[in-house]
């Protein structure tokens, strides 16, 4: 009989062991939703306090006696916290499930803080949080009465485009050896009259070429009417020379330009700085003649519409096709 006491009490010594082994696990999972809680406190609170460690923890029962404070120096809100301008309901959802009290201010009672779209004004945060104001914060309400705002005109200036020496009638030059014009070309070349009693009544400075060359483009195209070859020569097509325009007092448009010619030459521009280019008319839809002239590094276009010469780098409502000078011929290209 004295050995049962012994038994029973080795029995309970082994119980009770067991219980408090079973209780230290509970002790530690305890500690974790006080975290928690503390947290969510701390976030809809003062963002800059701390979190002091749980009772349970700093007991010298658990863990050997041990303590592990813990300590948050700063909260970091959640994506969505930052975008809405405070805690969303999701952060309400987790307090709830890490066991806050039904007291906590993220799903009490009290009246929750209005959701506020990201572009719209944000409440003001604590001077320590460690998000600084929202960028879509709005500076303040700006009364604009009843001023009215005019549109400020818009000024564009335009320039003209430089004049292109390189270019004749808007295209470049290329020289070939022969034309389907040469016969009519050499003929009206060889025939050269007298035009110096012309030149009396066509006026125009000496020495300076700019103003013979307006004053014999506007005599000719004065002096001379139009009319079709068809009319005047029974042809589609025939180039007369000088002394028979004059004679007619007529011509088509490269009677005019071959009577140019001849008198600028008998006025002492050198034939080389002349040019024939057979162009077609854009604006008019038929083909056309004109007179080039050299001047400096670019072209004069000396046409019988318009008394002014004009410069020929630009087209003009032309389309060159090809060119005849004294020594050469020419096809344009694009």
């Amino acid at each position: 009989m004295v050995g049962k006491p012994t038994s029973i009490s080795t029995m309970r010594t082994a119980i009770a062991s067991a219980a408090l082994l079973a209780l230290v696990p509970q002790v530690a999972q305890a500690a974790v939703p006080a975290v928690a809680v503390q947290t969510v406190e701390m976030m809809a609170g003062d963002c800059g306090s701390s979190i002091a460690a749980p009772a349970a923890i700093n007991d010298p029962a658990y863990n050997n006696g041990a303590t592990a404070p813990i300590s948050i120096a700063a909260r970091v809100p959640s994506k969505a916290a930052q975008i809405i301008g405070g805690a969303s309901a999701l952060d309400a959802i987790r307090a709830q499930q890490a066991g806050a009290p039904a007291s906590h201010p993220l799903f009490s009672s009290a009246p929750a803080k209005k959701f506020e779209p990201a572009a719209a004004p944000v409440a003001q945060r604590n001077s320590g949080c460690a998000i600084g104001a929202s960028p879509f914060a709005s500076a303040g309400t700006i009364d604009l009465g009843q001023r009215a705002f005019a549109s400020r005109p818009v000024v564009q200036t335009y320039y003209a485009p430089a004049p292109r020496k390189d270019l004749v009638l808007g295209s470049r030059m290329v020289p070939i050896a022969r034309t389907s014009f040469d016969a009519q070309w050499q003929r009206v070349g060889a025939s050269r009259a007298n035009l110096s009693a012309t030149l009396l009544h066509v006026g125009g400075k000496d020495g300076q070429r700019s103003e013979l060359v307006a004053s014999v483009n506007r005599w000719v195209n004065r002096e001379i009417s139009h009319a079709e070859d068809i009319d005047l020569f029974g042809k589609s097509d025939y180039w007369a020379d000088a002394a028979t325009t004059l004679r007619l007092g007529k011509g088509d448009c490269e009677d005019f330009a071959l009577l140019k010619m001849e008198l600028l030459a008998a006025a002492g521009v050198s034939r080389d700085d002349m040019v024939l280019t057979l162009a077609r008319d854009l604006i008019r839809r038929r083909d056309h003649a004109v007179l080039l002239v050299k001047d400096g590094d670019g072209w004069l276009m000396l046409d019988n519409v318009g008394s002014a010469p004009l410069d020929a780098s630009q087209s003009h409502g032309y389309r060159p096709v090809m060119s005849l000078g004294a020594k050469q011929s020419w096809l344009h290209g694009y």
